[in-house]
């Protein structure tokens, strides 16, 4: 009964993280389109699935002890409940396994995506910014210079 019920959680893990992984993909889009909106509510539904995840890892990691008769404080790996496992359960341990592995790699590969598009984006808003007010900079130190108000040259006047 317990190598079902984990067998079971393992298969809810990995739906949240296809879930949480088309939410990544989502992600992309909306930081390409700059909506701030729906950027904000996408980070809201990802804490909700990544709060899912951890209380299904909590489950996965109580049933995985109580398999093995391993006391609750100590971590148990899914390795190890495939290596104590019979034939048919072990065969579909190691399939749900496999398939979590590679949906976790490719939220890797997204999010890491995901932060690239982000730095580019702040990139070019701290460029926008430099062109609308550049800072003056001063490649050597004059008195005369330092005494005399600061003159600002920008293409846009943003003091109109």
């Amino acid at each position: 009964m317990t190598q079902s019920k984990l067998v079971l959680t393992l298969e809810q893990l990995y739906t949240l993280h296809t879930h949480l992984h088309a939410l990544a993909e989502k992600k992309a889009s909306i930081v390409k389109q700059g909506d701030l909106e729906s950027l904000q509510q996408l980070l809201k539904d990802e804490q909700k699935y990544i709060s899912a995840i951890n209380t299904l890892e909590k489950q996965r990691q109580k049933e995985a002890a109580e398999l093995l008769n391993v006391p609750g404080t100590q971590p148990v790996t899914i390795t190890e409940c495939i290596k104590a496992s019979a034939s048919p359960v072990a065969e579909k341990l190691v399939e749900v396994r496999q398939k979590i592995l590679d949906v976790t790699e490719k939220i890797k590969r997204q999010n890491e995506l995901n932060q690239q598009l982000l730095y580019q984006s702040l990139q070019f808003i701290n460029m926008n910014l430099d062109i609308l007010d550049p800072k003056e900079t001063q490649a050597t130190y004059s008195k005369d210079v330092q005494n005399q108000p600061s003159k600002r040259k920008s293409l846009f006047d943003s003091q109109a």
